[in-house]
Formats: C-alpha cells, structure tokens, sequence
C-alpha cells in the first residue's frame, strides 16, 4: 500500500431541516467512510469531516491550511455556493463532486437554463472526479461532451440491508399503497397525472398514502382537497424512513418522479419487503423489475390490475425475490465504500 498525502476528506453537504435522498445518502457517506477507514485502514490517520452547512471564514480557514485534503461537494450546494469549489480547486485540493440527478440542467431549470448550464460546465471542468451514484447517472453524465469519462466514478448509492422480508402473495391484499419523495412539480401535466391516478387507485379501493414534503405541498394538497375521493388520499407530509415502515401499512411504493438519481427510499422499501412500481427513466429502471415500469398513466393502471394475479403465483413471487436480492446485493454498503476507497486512492499520489 503507498503512503497516503492526504490527511483529511471533507464532505460538505446541504443545509436542510428535512434530508432528501440526496442529502441523507451524503450524510450517511460522510458517517459510513469513518467506519470503514477505523476497520480496513486502522494504520493510517485520515479524518473524516462531514459539514452539513459551513461558512465561507471556516471554508477558507480549511482550505488554506497546509495539509493536503479532499473536499466532496453535494452537487446541490453548489448552485449556492460554487465560490466554495473554485477556491478549494484553485488553491491546488482535491475536489471532488457528487452530481445526484440524471437528467440535463436544462429540464431541471428550463427558466434559467443558459445559466445553470454555464454552472454546470464550470463546476464539472473545475474537479477532479465525479461521483456517479448509478448506472444511468454514468450514462447520462457521459453525454456531456466537455465531461472527460477519466473524471467519472461509480460509487452506487446504497442500503446496509442484506436480508429483505420475504414478498408473500398476501402482501397485496392490504389495499394501501405509498408515494414516498419531495414534492415538486417537475414536468407539465404531472400533477394531472398523479391526481388522475390517485383518482384510480382510489376507485380500486385502494388507499393511497403520500411521504414527503416540497415546494408544492400546499398545491397537493388544495388538489387533493378538491378531490372527490380525498378521504382515501392522505397527505402525511414527512415521516422519516425509519416510521413509514413501522407505522403505516401498505404493500406497494410507486415512485412518480420524472428525475432521479438512484432512490434511496426505493432501496428501503425493497429492504422493508414492498413491491416497489417505477417510472422507466435512467437510475430508476435499474433498480425497478421489468414488468413493473410505466412511462404512462395506462401502463400504471395495467400494472396495478395483475399484481394481485402475479403475486398469487409462487413461481413469479421466487422470480421476484431473486430479482430482490440482486439488487440489494449491488447497491450495498461495503461495495460502495470500497469504491470510494479507491477513488480517494487515486488522488492520494
């Protein structure tokens, strides 16, 4: 093993009441990388510093110390505060970033999209190496022309759970399903979309539990509202994952969101033993098994008429289960921090 240069890895994250995916995944980085250097690396003498929210005096304090460090940037803070990445670059650190979307800047902010691309061309000429959390956050990254592939790291997001529930065939029958994310419109027509298939579930006889908190919460809700069903729509705002699983009941996670990195709260709900519906877009899709990605309002309804029917099978419930289990196999805990190792090993020297 060669010797280290670097003596600390700093994490800067985002400051936020509530933790996203993104912003817990970081947390959870910062907090299972200390862990793994104390059991792998006990010889050698690497801090590990996680800033939820830090200030620009502290920033410089850390960045013209003399001994040489690591800063990982959330991608999300950097829109706010890409002086921070600059300097950390400019005065010779490593920088390193962790884009978390798979989509273009320009349908993230068509408003602003002259600008954020700018931003988003500086920020990704200006490092060292970018965390890719999934496949299709690589593939989509990989399109940017002034984005070199050597820049590129796989470090998949991840879950610590090695051993799901078992899915039974009367996991179904519970008649609840739950939308878990931040809500906020992303796409034109989308709210239409949900409402419509709320509206569906509903006529199902399906209750339909919403987690999650965001910019149009009080849109959702005036929405649902008004709603002729709105007793069987219910709105919890949100609930951190250790009690959606505990406290509420429901068989099924159906992720609407146009845009993602890789889930955490997918991965979870696997670990929790639910049937996980997805959207067919790059970092869902593979995590999501086949037949249950919808890219429409038909497709979904299609799915949720044969789960009864294919979940009542043995045969598929075991072809289920496999599918499962590779995934949490993939998307685990020592794998991704074995990545990151390596990653830091390459701009140790």
């Amino acid at each position: 093993m060669h010797e280290l240069t670097i003596t600390e890895i700093i994490l800067v994250g985002k400051s936020s009441k509530i933790l996203g995916g993104a912003e817990k995944y970081f947390k959870y980085l910062a907090e299972d990388l200390s862990l793994y250097y104390k059991i792998n690396r006990p010889n050698e003498s690497i801090k590990i510093s996680y800033y939820e929210t830090i200030s620009c005096i502290r920033f410089i304090q850390l960045v013209l110390c003399r001994s040489k460090k690591i800063f990982v940037f959330n991608y999300s803070v950097l829109f706010d505060a890409s002086i921070y990445h600059y300097m950390a670059f400019m005065l010779l650190q490593r920088v390193v970033i962790l884009p978390h979307l798979t989509c273009s800047p320009l349908l993230m902010h068509p408003k602003l999209w002259y600008l954020r691309l700018v931003n988003y061309y500086l920020n990704t000429l200006m490092c060292d190496k970018i965390i890719c959390i999934s496949d299709g956050n690589y593939n989509t990254l990989s399109l940017f022309r002034f984005i070199s592939l050597s820049k590129l790291h796989k470090v998949y997001n991840y879950t610590s759970i090695t051993s799901p529930r078992t899915c039974t065939d009367s996991a179904v029958y519970t008649s609840e399903v739950a939308i878990i994310g931040r809500l906020q419109n992303q796409h034109k027509g989308q709210y239409d979309f949900i409402i419509n298939n709320y509206l569906y579930l509903v006529r199902m006889n399906i209750r339909v539990h919403l987690f999650g908190e965001g910019p149009d919460y009080k849109l959702l809700s005036k929405l649902i509202a008004s709603s002729s069903c709105k007793s069987n729509i219910i709105l919890h705002g949100f609930v951190d994952t250790t009690r959606i699983y505990t406290e509420h009941s429901f068989s099924t996670v159906i992720c609407y969101s146009y845009w993602e990195g890789l889930p955490l709260n997918l991965l979870e709900s696997y670990g929790a033993g639910k049937i996980v519906l997805g959207r067919d877009i790059p970092g869902v899709n593979e995590i999501i098994f086949p037949l249950f990605r919808f890219s429409s309002d038909s497709q979904l309804q299609n799915i949720m008429n044969s789960l009864d029917c294919l979940f009542a099978r043995r045969t598929f419930r075991n072809e289920y289960s496999l599918f499962v289990g590779r995934i949490l196999a993939k998307y685990n805990k020592y794998s991704s921090m074995v990545s990151l190792n390596e990653l830091f090993d390459s701009l140790s020297h």
